[in-house]
């Protein structure tokens, strides 16, 4: 029995990546993009239906909608938030945890935050890291 192919031998008929000819790589720009608009109109359709469904749910807090015909059950499902701190409250009751978080690098500041209070801690610029980035691949089809 043989072992179950991956979905790049599936899509591509190779099985190390490397192998693969630029040939194959452009007709699997076609496949991509004819994807990412199934994906998208899937995504539009499953936003106008969450618009009338999700709602209902809210009013009714608990409720699961159940079609006992096709065994499709909706629910909402709450999510946690994070946690954050109160650095101002920490800094007052407990300077010396407030310095070791400090030295130790776990305190950073909300560019969004400094943005909005730029009156009050302007000159904060010269010392912004910028976060190192990621790649994203971009594949669009171009008109004629």
């Amino acid at each position: 029995m043989s072992e179950p192919k991956t979905v790049w031998e599936d899509m591509t008929g190779e099985a190390d990546p490397d192998a693969i000819d630029r040939r194959m790589l452009l007709g699997l720009l076609r496949a991509y993009v004819g994807l990412r608009a199934e994906r998208d109109a899937a995504a539009k359709g499953m936003d106008a239906l969450s618009k009338q469904i999700k709602p209902y749910l809210e009013a009714h807090p608990g409720e699961v909608l159940f079609d006992g015909e096709s065994r499709i059950e909706a629910s909402l499902q709450e999510r946690s938030g994070g946690v954050t701190y109160d650095l101002i409250s920490i800094h007052k009751a407990d300077p010396i945890l407030f310095q070791r978080l400090f030295d130790t690098g776990c305190l950073t500041v909300d560019a969004a935050v400094v943005k909005a209070q730029h009156d009050q801690v302007g000159g904060l610029e010269k010392y912004a890291m910028p976060k190192r980035g990621s790649v994203a691949l971009m594949v669009d089809q171009k008109s004629e």
